[in-house]
């Protein structure tokens, strides 16, 4: 080979060798124009006489690009910059390793409590429930203390114990029961407990509690004393609802109490709700004789269940004309579907009903009117010798009348057949009984 043919190939090796870069000029200016602005300009100018070269093939103008190039004053400013470059690099790199190693730990620990307190969740719900329930309780201990309580309830009784309602119940215990030796008065304060209590009133100095020396029927007339010198205290005239108010009261105590409700039914209204037969009588008298409106009203018990309103009369009246609308009722009870329970209801009822009629005509009928249960007075007026004409039959019409239709009044045996009356044979029951009746008041006049 000729050495120019040596030579030349020479040059397009170096050529070559010089074009393998990665970078242009242009980005090569970007990525130095930061860093050192002094040498800036040398090392784009190389860059862009070695992009010249890049294609050049004269082996002649390509010897004179090269020698224009300045590569070593390039490369000396380019290992300037990366000198400077690894030293900048040395303290970041050292304080960029301490202050990962730090920032690992620290998201380590992090993650290593987000999962204790998962594993842990109920238990640390369970612990803020029990801290939050004791600091409820550390902030309510001071309303709880014993002074405070006892202090507040003084308050309180002075406001609503007033020598007034004191009076007002001396006054009822005296109109009620003046027997009964008790009072109200303000004992002592302790542990929360109201000052004003129920105490024997005796002059022997002995101390005795209420409920030892009094029997339930005292006791018992003793707190409606309470209730009705509150009631009578007040300035609106609300109603005064009583319930059942003469359980456990002996007749006395029973007929002082029906006079007390009677009375002040006079300026308000009075709503009692009782089971008693005698204080729905003795309610009912003694309205009559003082001239004071009353209005019953009665519920019962049905196939469909208790507490149903009762309508008509079935405890006042004439037994005849009862007797007669109950079979005008048994009539119209007919059309009823018998498949639908409204018509059990209805047979029930009557039924009901019937039964009592009979056992009132116990008394209306056949004793004439002289007795009657729960009433205090027996009326004579001359009837006694009429009592003679009773023959054996009218009293087993009765008998058997009310033991037939008692099944509607008394609960049957779980294992008893249940009772089953058809209509038509309510209907000759109650016409016989109505026969039974006419026969009997003639016979006696």
């Amino acid at each position: 080979m000729s050495d120019l043919e040596k030579t030349k190939k020479e040059l397009i090796s170096y050529r070559d060798s010089i074009c393998k870069r990665q970078y242009s000029s242009d980005v090569v200016q970007q990525l130095l124009e930061d860093m050192d602005k002094k040498n800036l300009q040398s090392i784009v100018d190389t860059y862009k006489r070695i992009e010249e070269i890049k294609l050049l093939s004269d082996v002649t103008e390509l010897s004179l690009k090269l020698s224009e190039v300045g590569l070593e004053k390039a490369i000396t400013s380019l290992k300037s910059i990366l000198s400077a470059l690894e030293e900048g690099k040395k303290p970041l790199v050292s304080a960029l390793e301490i202050e990962g190693k730090e920032e690992l730990i620290n998201s380590l620990q992090v993650l290593k409590c987000k999962k204790w307190c998962v594993d842990n969740l109920s238990t640390i719900q369970r612990v803020i429930t029990n801290l939050k329930k004791i600091d409820d309780l550390q902030c309510s201990k001071q309303f709880t203390t014993t002074n405070k309580i006892t202090k507040q309830s003084n308050v309180l009784a002075d406001l609503l114990i007033t020598q007034a309602y004191i009076d007002r119940f001396t006054k009822e215990l005296n109109i009620l029961a003046p027997h009964v030796k008790v009072k109200l008065s303000k004992g002592t304060s302790q542990k929360g407990n109201s000052p004003y209590k129920v105490s024997i009133d005796s002059d022997s100095g002995i101390k005795c509690k209420p409920e030892d020396i009094l029997s339930e029927g005292e006791q018992r007339i003793v707190a409606l004393a309470a209730f009705f010198a509150d009631a009578t205290g007040r300035v609106d005239s609300t109603p005064i609802i009583i319930d059942d108010p003469i359980s456990s009261l002996d007749l006395n105590y029973e007929e002082a109490a029906t006079r007390r409700i009677v009375e002040l039914a006079s300026s308000r209204q009075v709503i009692v709700f009782t089971h008693r037969i005698s204080l729905l009588v003795g309610i009912g008298e003694v309205c009559k004789a003082n001239n004071v409106q009353m209005q019953e009203a009665h519920i019962r018990s049905a196939n469909r269940g208790k507490g149903i309103p009762e309508s008509e009369e079935v405890y006042h009246g004439k037994i005849k004309a009862q007797l007669n609308a109950l079979k005008a009722k048994v009539v119209r009870t007919r059309n009823i579907d018998s498949d639908l329970p409204e018509y059990d209801d209805a047979v029930s009822r009557i039924c009901q009903q019937f039964r009592i009629y009979v056992e009132r005509s116990v008394e209306d009928v056949l004793l004439l009117g002289m007795v009657h249960r729960f009433h205090r007075r027996i009326m004579t007026n001359n009837k006694v010798m009429k009592i003679s004409q009773i023959k054996d039959s009218d009293c087993q019409m009765i008998d058997d009348m009310m033991t037939k239709y008692s099944f509607t009044e008394h609960s049957q045996p779980m294992d008893s057949m249940p009772v089953q009356l058809n209509l038509d044979e309510i209907y000759k029951d109650i016409d016989s009984f109505i026969s039974w009746v006419v026969e009997f008041t003639k016979r006696v006049g």
